[in-house]
């Protein structure tokens, strides 16, 4: 059986404005009309025809101009996808990747990972830690973390570089599947550790981005800043997953969360 959803008020409204535009009865650069006059023309209440210009203009399809109106823009540019960093960090192959693996070890899990791996707070975990390079210049730290049944039947504390990708190994050797990321942006302080590996002032706040996944857990974080002097940051690239099968795994990059 079909269903016919009708569209909310503002919806509708702005994607008849977006036709207008795009038929050329608002050329770029013309003032769009005020919203008394759209509540007139259209029989929409005020709050809608906000709604709908609110809309509009996240869009990039108009833009106000202060103390002369509302000014239409015509189609937007396509941007450009963001960088699903932390979808990067599963598939690195790190024996191929230009840079090092800088540790491999049991190490107590902080609160963060904790959390994340289900774990209580100081639980031994496996760490990875693996440096990225861009050009010869460190660009990111790549830290993950696993819990231990995690790692049996796997390579994942072997002191060597991987051969394969992250999330392949870990599906080959526990028969699971990861079928979704979600990614959020977050930050915190780098340790001095990290500073120094990445070549950033010591205390300096890079950016991060999370990633959750099914069936197991995994958060990776990837940070992206130039030797020496920070001069962009992106959002590196995290991953959780949850799961019923598999135990989960955490990681990180220095310098984010």
């Amino acid at each position: 059986m079909a269903f016919n959803v009708e569209l909310p008020k503002y919806i509708r409204l702005a994607r008849t404005i977006q036709r207008q535009i795009e038929d050329g009865a608002y050329k770029p650069g013309e003032l769009l009309p005020s919203e008394n006059r759209l509540r007139a023309d259209t029989g929409y209440s005020r709050p809608t025809v906000v709604r709908a210009l609110s809309l509009l203009k996240q869009d990039g399809w108009i833009e106000s101009r202060h103390g002369y109106g509302t000014v239409v823009r015509g189609r937007p540019e396509p941007s450009e996808p963001r960088p699903r960093l932390g979808l990067r960090a599963c598939e690195r192959i790190e024996a191929e990747t230009p840079g090092r693996l800088v540790d491999v070890g049991h190490v107590r899990a902080p609160q963060r990972i904790a959390d994340l791996l289900d774990v209580s707070k100081g639980a031994m975990v496996v760490r990875r830690r693996f440096l990225v390079e861009q050009d010869g210049h460190p660009e990111q730290v790549a830290c993950s973390y696993f819990p231990k049944a995690m790692c049996q039947g796997a390579r994942l504390a072997d002191p060597g570089p991987l051969d394969e990708p992250l999330r392949a190994h870990v599906e080959a050797r526990h028969r699971i599947r990861y079928d979704h990321v979600k990614e959020h942006v977050t930050a915190r302080r780098s340790t001095d550790d990290e500073a120094d590996m990445l070549g950033l002032l010591r205390g300096s706040r890079p950016t991060a981005a999370h990633s959750t996944t099914s069936t197991a857990r995994t958060d990776f974080h990837n940070l992206r800043w130039r030797r020496r002097r920070p001069t962009r940051t992106l959002p590196g690239p995290a991953s959780t997953r949850r799961g019923g099968e598999a135990p989960p795994i955490a990681s990180w990059p220095p310098g984010a969360l």
